[in-house]
């Protein structure tokens, strides 16, 4: 497995968790949808993995990930908010891309292309995750 090192490893990527029941907004502790940046969006499918929140880590089936930031309801009482380090973002996204948990929901086409064809995420595609291409001139 490859490990971050480089020069993106500790950006910060904003990542939307769809934990929370549609009825009520009550924590359902598990993922329907995630959106990792602003380029990434996938769907549980087939599973709809385990969610907890931890002291300053969030576990998505069993595995845990350092987060910097914990936001309950953001946006809609559905999604709740984390940030990560772009080192943990590509340790979760190699994990969930390796188990076949998430399809893509709606993607940046390298992105999409990059999550069909199994692609080894790396600290280099950290800027493309987290890249705001709308706020661009």
């Amino acid at each position: 497995m490859i490990e971050p090192k480089g020069l993106f490893a500790d950006e910060s990527i904003d990542v939307h968790l769809c934990c929370n029941d549609p009825d009520n907004g009550c924590f359902t502790g598990r993922i329907e949808m995630m959106q990792v940046g602003p380029n990434l969006e996938l769907e549980a499918w087939p599973h709809r993995p385990r969610l907890r929140y931890l002291d300053r880590k969030v576990s998505i089936a069993g595995a845990h990930y350092r987060i910097t930031h914990y936001k309950q309801w953001y946006g809609n009482w559905c999604w709740d908010l984390v940030k990560m380090p772009g080192s943990e973002v590509v340790r979760m996204l190699n994990r969930l891309s390796r188990r076949g948990w998430f399809s893509v929901h709606e993607a940046e086409e390298r992105l999409y292309a990059w999550w069909e064809n199994g692609h080894t995420w790396t600290d280099g595609d950290i800027r493309l995750i987290g890249k705001d291409f709308e706020s661009l001139p």
